[in-house]
């Protein structure tokens, strides 16, 4: 099980990309060399072509540890990222990591990937202790230091990771982004609280665009800010009219505050762009009848109810919804 987690495209490419800087060796062009370039060029399906390249550079070189981390690192993505789940690579990625810390003892990154590798394996109190001593080695490095405060998160221990970042500021004054990381990783694990006061101090920093607008307001949301939120929100429509998200999260803001009418326009816009998406359908319906459109209201209970893709549970309320108003008929 990885332990880091970040927005990066291809992990796997910026982990081997890296590890030029990492060992601070740059190489001539060899089997090295021609091992990255087969990832950075087509991806995970080189995968067993750059193993081979990297295993043919430590055969020319036994101590060539820029090879070895490279190796052990393809090793390592290719158990994470294969269906099949062979052990045997985990513990040949563990052998040439052991083999570069013998070479170089204390070595941020071998430790650091011991550590994704004995997670794997489902050695936690090992891997652990391996995290630990590569964040204890360099924690100023932004892949160390967000995978350990991941894995902090993942095992539910909240305030050592609260600590942890907060300890971690100092580290990065001119590296606004892990910031943004931090709050992404509070919002996902279910500390929307948490995750607000690094989102801000990310974007005090200079933190900008859409995405990071939206996760703001998302966060702002959550944490019951709903203006503040429906303020993110309208920059976003304002430069992208049907961003999906952004009408949604907006259209909740303004019911919250008690623009129903404002909610429901929204919601429209939404439905207007994705007419047979049940959960739209279900929350311009509950706007339609706090506002008294009935009639509006029913059209849309009945369109759900009919629906093959709304799940059941939509259907259910769906029907709940029309035979109540069904029983206000009557009366």
């Amino acid at each position: 099980m990885t332990v880091a987690v970040n927005r990066f495209s291809s992990k796997f490419l910026f982990f081997l990309m890296s590890l030029v800087l990492v060992t601070g060796v740059v190489l001539a062009a060899d089997d090295y060399d021609a091992g990255l370039k087969l990832i950075r060029e087509e991806g995970f399906k080189s995968i067993d072509p750059a193993i081979e390249k990297f295993r043919m550079a430590i055969k020319a070189n036994a101590s060539n540890i820029p090879a070895r981390m490279a190796l052990a690192d393809a090793l390592i993505m290719k158990y994470e990222l294969s269906e099949k789940k062979d052990t045997e690579w985990l513990k040949n990625a563990l052998e040439n990591l052991n083999e570069v810390l013998r070479l170089r003892p204390g070595h941020p990154m071998a430790y650091f990937s011991m550590a994704n590798a004995l997670l794997d394996l489902g050695k936690e109190e090992e891997g652990a202790k391996y995290l630990r001593k590569a964040v204890l080695a360099r924690p100023e490095d932004e892949k160390i230091n967000i995978g350990y405060f991941g894995w902090l998160l993942s095992r539910s221990r909240l305030d050592d990771a609260v600590r942890f970042a907060d300890e971690s500021k100092k580290y990065f004054h001119k590296k606004p982004e892990i910031f943004r990381t931090y709050g992404e990783l509070f919002l996902r694990s279910g500390n929307a609280g948490k995750a607000l006061p690094y989102l801000q101090l990310a974007e005090s920093e200079g933190v900008k665009g859409e995405d990071f607008v939206l996760v703001m307001a998302d966060t702002l949301k959550m944490n019951g800010k709903y203006a503040d939120a429906l303020v993110c929100y309208e920059k976003i429509i304002k430069s992208d009219s049907g961003n999906q998200a952004a009408l949604f999260g907006a259209s909740y803001c303004c019911a919250e505050t008690g623009n129903l009418n404002k909610a429901a326009e929204l919601m429209e816009k939404s439905l207007a762009s994705n007419p047979a998406d049940p959960a739209i359908m279900n929350n311009l319906a509950l706007y339609y009848e706090k506002l008294n459109r009935v009639d509006d209201a029913r059209k849309l209970w009945e369109k759900i109810r009919t629906m093959s893709s709304a799940s059941e549970s939509h259907k259910q309320r769906a029907i709940s919804h029309l035979n109540s108003a069904g029983k206000s008929d009557n009366k």
